[in-house]
């Protein structure tokens, strides 16, 4: 079906509904209303580990990286009675979390995200 044919239907209905004659302005100003509040529940909202990401501000907080956190870190392993909590989780790099965190290569704890003190290679990195 052509759009016009389909905006023009959509615009008798709200004229139908609305029991007159409404202009073609206020049929769309009606439409677009509609339209709005049906999808507004479908807009997707951001994911726990999304906001994470974004608090950490993309990037790994491994000290020393440069690349875009692609994963979230519990800081205290919830196997070893960590919780879900904001503060014992950080952003991370696929490469730190997978290849140097759970490796056993590198090591942290502490509060995140400012007061997380990292191990690597032996060397201790306190938070400034």
């Amino acid at each position: 079906m052509p759009v016009a044919l389909l905006l023009s239907a959509a615009m008798e209905s709200v004229r139908t509904r609305a029991g007159g004659r409404l202009s073609a302005g206020r049929c769309l100003a009606e439409l677009a209303r509609h339209f709005t509040a049906t999808w507004k529940a479908a807009v997707p909202r951001k994911t726990p580990s999304q906001k994470l990401r974004e608090r950490d501000g993309g990037w790994c907080t491994v000290p020393g990286c440069s690349h875009h956190a692609t994963d979230e870190h519990h800081v205290l392993y919830r196997s070893q009675g960590g919780g879900d909590e904001p503060e014992n989780k950080t952003a991370v790099c696929g490469y730190h979390h997978h290849r140097c965190i759970h490796a056993g290569h590198v090591k942290a704890w502490g509060k995140a995200p400012d007061q997380l003190t990292w191990v690597m290679g032996g060397e201790v990195v306190a938070p400034a």
